[in-house]
């Protein structure tokens, strides 16, 4: 009972800092229980269970892959998928470098936008459609001007950035109407 291990000591280069691997289990004839890297003065940086687990800053990994601390990922990163969802690029022609089959959640997401916002409907050139003019287009499009389809959407996906100018600019269009309405 109590447990037991074996440990090898790797020095790279020859240098000072020296790595250990530690195996560890309940009993040396059960195997081994999990795989710990530290260096000879850190607690575990990396550990390896049995269970297929590894752990990066931990060294009891819950999950597959279990990080204690910050992570850093220089290619596309796909969760729950085999690779980055197929959309095209988006019109700066940087390609998606994260792709979520399923569900997520946040606290807060800020979207960077990149193009302009829709305070230039309250510009003086600004040219407001007629009531008259919007229903015509309306009637022959089915969907509001300077707003995807139903159809497009479909095909290519939202630009949350891009659409919240769109909607502000609709919003901003509405309060123009009511002024107009009112006088």
């Amino acid at each position: 009972t109590g447990e037991s291990g074996a440990g090898w000591r790797f020095v790279p280069g020859g240098g000072a800092k020296a790595w250990i691997m530690h195996a560890t289990g309940k009993n040396n004839d059960q195997g081994t229980d999990k795989f710990i890297f530290k260096t000879i003065d850190s607690a575990g940086v990396m550990t390896m269970t049995s269970k297929g687990n590894v752990g990066i800053g931990t060294n009891d990994p819950k999950e597959k892959l279990d990080v204690d601390g910050k992570g850093y990922f220089s290619g596309p990163v796909a969760i729950n998928t085999a690779s980055v969802i197929k959309f095209p690029k988006d019109k700066s022609g940087i390609e998606y470098q994260l792709a979520v089959n399923g569900m997520a959640i946040a606290v807060e997401f800020v979207a960077k936008i990149t193009n302009e916002w829709s305070d230039y409907v309250f510009k003086k050139n600004y040219k407001l459609k007629g009531l008259n003019e919007l229903e015509k287009f309306i009637k022959e499009k089915e969907h509001l001007p300077g707003i995807p389809s139903a159809k497009e959407i479909a095909n290519t996906g939202i630009s949350v950035g891009d659409m919240l100018t769109k909607q502000m600019a609709k919003i901003e269009e509405l309060t123009l109407y009511m002024i107009q309405m009112n006088k």
